[in-house]
């Protein structure tokens, strides 16, 4: 979520307390970074202490009131772990060269279809993908794609469901064309098992259903995606 400076001088942005470095976005106190991961990881469901939604967060009274602890989070735009991560699923999937001519109402209808797909494909470039997140579908393998093998087999997904989504219907046909070229990508530089294993595991990923990944992020998919596109 962050990274540690012993000599930091600044403050936690939630509470005041002194700020060891930047968690989830904002400068916060171990206490608030570690209450913030807990409320997400496990998807926490506050209710406000006072029922004025207006508690005051500061050093003292931090535990007083979770819900407001927890909306003044929000409030200064932290985000979960791996929101950066689904940030960046939204990316490669918008900037495609397949959907180069596509609306932006377009491009988002097709990113709801694809996005936990290639979401949990970046996730399966994490070194410690099972350590950090046990409750990911057992089906995904860590495979390091490289920046190539994942727009390929972004494009690869996006063909696929040209199958089943109406504005990816003219992407169908292109799919014997991207799964030859992350095959010959992988071929090229000597990672063909690794293009091969990408390929089993894009089919698998387009069965997963987006409660399986909904504890890893801050907000519901579709309004993580309203905020982005």
């Amino acid at each position: 979520g962050g990274s540690r400076d012993p000599s930091s001088t600044m403050v936690c942005a939630i509470c005041g307390d002194k700020s060891y470095g930047r968690h989830y976005g904002q400068w916060t106190c171990d206490g608030c970074s570690c209450f913030f991961k807990r409320s997400i990881r496990r998807q926490m469901k506050y209710t406000c202490i006072s029922g004025q939604k207006s508690c005051t967060i500061d050093r003292s009274r931090r535990n007083w009131c979770p819900s407001c602890r927890l909306e003044k989070c929000f409030s200064l735009d932290m985000k979960a772990e791996d929101d950066e991560e689904f940030l960046k699923a939204v990316h490669l999937i918008s900037d495609s060269p397949i959907l180069i001519f596509a609306s932006t109402e377009a491009k988002k209808s097709i990113v709801r279809e694809a996005v936990l797909s290639v979401f949990l494909l970046l996730l399966s470039s994490d070194a410690t993908m099972r350590k950090r997140r046990p409750r990911l579908p057992t089906c995904l393998e860590r495979l390091g794609l490289d920046m190539e093998e994942l727009r390929l087999a972004v494009c690869v997904i996006l063909c696929t469901l040209g199958r089943r989504v109406v504005n990816l219907a003219f992407a169908g046909p292109l799919l014997p064309l991207y799964k030859f070229w992350l095959l010959r990508h992988g071929l090229t530089f000597g990672n063909a098992e690794r293009a091969q294993k990408a390929l089993v595991q894009v089919d698998s990923l387009l069965t997963i259903y987006g409660d399986r990944v909904a504890h890893l992020l801050s907000q519901p998919i579709p309004a993580l995606i309203e905020a982005i596109i």
